[in-house]
């Protein structure tokens, strides 16, 4: 983490590693998989830190999928976060997906309060399915990459990107 990398199977709850926000959800581990539960926490928070200023770029890659029975069933992933412990991490990027609007949405947050930068529309995501996501970050030229399944769904470019500290990484829930 230190180091600019981070890697975690989640065999165990790390919380060595992992932070719940106060009022950040209800997450577990189980059979090898992160899961939050509190279906009515619109938004959930468990981050790490993650030195993100050694590199040019950042690739965020995991396995996720969306489930629950609440209306507004949503996931998101914060990244290049100065301080994680937020409502919206500081200053950070995010991204969601709502299976609902079959939308992906990108969000740049600027003291704690974010902003709707892109919003893709046709990306159909199916509860209960999973799927592996990669976020590719180049905090240099501003450029975002989200790949789902090794395809690029979209992309943007923040023409002013944050020259804040980069120390957490977050999921976050709906």
């Amino acid at each position: 983490e230190k180091r600019g990398f981070a890697y975690d199977d989640f065999e165990w709850m790390n919380t060595n590693r992992w932070t719940v926000s106060s009022s950040g959800g209800t997450w577990n581990v189980n059979s090898g998989n992160l899961i939050q539960t509190d279906s009515v926490n619109d938004n959930s928070n468990i981050y790490a830190s993650l030195n993100g200023n050694l590199s040019d770029v950042y690739i965020y890659d995991f396995t996720a999928k969306i489930e629950g029975t609440a209306s507004n069933k949503r996931f998101g992933f914060h990244f290049a976060c100065d301080s994680a412990s937020l409502t919206n991490r500081g200053n950070s990027y995010f991204i969601y997906f709502r299976p609902a609007s079959q939308q992906l949405e990108f969000y740049k947050v600027i003291n704690n309060t974010y902003t709707q930068t892109k919003v893709v529309t046709g990306v159909l995501t199916s509860l209960g399915m999973y799927y592996r996501f990669r976020i590719v970050h180049n905090r240099i030229s501003g450029l975002i990459e989200v790949y789902r399944d090794d395809v690029l769904l979209s992309s943007w470019t923040d023409t002013s990107p944050l020259t804040t500290s980069s120390k957490y990484y977050s999921f976050r829930t709906g």
